[in-house]
């Protein structure tokens, strides 16, 4: 039971982590927007990739921009359940 807890809350951790790193990557990202679309995804891809995640998918309008990243979970025995985590952050104008 106790390993369970510690692999539930290791996983918690990992989830938090990729968190902040879809906030990081769109914030960069945000901060590119005007300069255009490529410029702002290129940016979050960078910051991601800083983050030990991927980024999975980007979109920027005029005034924003959207990235969902993913990492691969740590533990071998939660991976068998929930191979990767997903985070969503939207950052802008």
């Amino acid at each position: 039971m106790t390993f369970m807890c510690v692999m539930v809350g290791q996983t918690f951790v990992q989830l938090r982590t990729t968190e902040s790193a879809a906030d990081a990557s769109a914030l960069a990202g945000a901060q590119q927007v005007l300069d255009g679309g490529l410029k702002a995804c290129s940016r979050a891809r960078t910051v991601a990739m800083l983050n030990e995640t991927q980024l999975v998918s980007c979109t920027s309008d005029a005034s924003s921009v959207m990235v969902v990243v993913s990492q691969k979970i740590n533990s071998p025995a939660i991976r068998r359940v929930l191979p990767v985590v997903t985070a969503t952050s939207k950052a802008g104008y």
